[in-house]
């Protein structure tokens, strides 16, 4: 009697389970750090944090890129874009000191990332790197334009 997960298994020599499987999610963690590690090395330091949420809103209406954007959720109330996401990771980056906000809205984020670490993170998260740079093109576009 043939074994056949085993069989099954030996298909997957070129790429592991867990590599097929990470290429289809990014945690929003993961996201936000390859998303600032990506801005660092581009010498964006500072931003909006209104500009993100309303960004990664638009982004995710189209339907695209949507392995990076599937743990990042936004919504808008009919005032403002909000995200818990966000919020939670920006206190988590911040407290690891990747990121500071100004006070007193915290509306004003500034990127803390150092050239070696931003090229470690790109590094370790580089199954998402052409994704997040489409990314980010789409994010720097309506910035320069205002």
């Amino acid at each position: 009697m043939s074994n056949s997960y085993i069989e099954s298994t030996d298909e997957l020599s070129d790429e592991s389970f867990y590599d097929k499987f990470k290429k289809s999610y990014l945690p929003s963690y993961d996201f936000f750090e390859l998303f600032f590690a990506k801005l660092f090395l581009k010498e964006i330091t500072e931003l909006e944090s209104k500009n993100i949420k309303k960004i990664i809103y638009d982004i995710k209406k189209k339907n695209i890129l949507k392995n990076l954007l599937q743990d990042v959720n936004v919504s808008f109330n009919g005032l403002e874009y909000v995200s818990d996401d966000l919020t939670k990771n920006l206190n988590i980056l911040q407290t690891l000191g990747v990121i500071g906000r100004i006070n007193p809205t915290y509306e004003t984020i500034i990127n803390k990332y150092d050239d070696s670490k931003a090229r470690e993170k790109i590094e370790q998260l580089k199954l998402y790197s052409t994704d997040m740079d489409n990314f980010i093109k789409d994010f720097i576009s309506p910035i320069k334009s205002n």
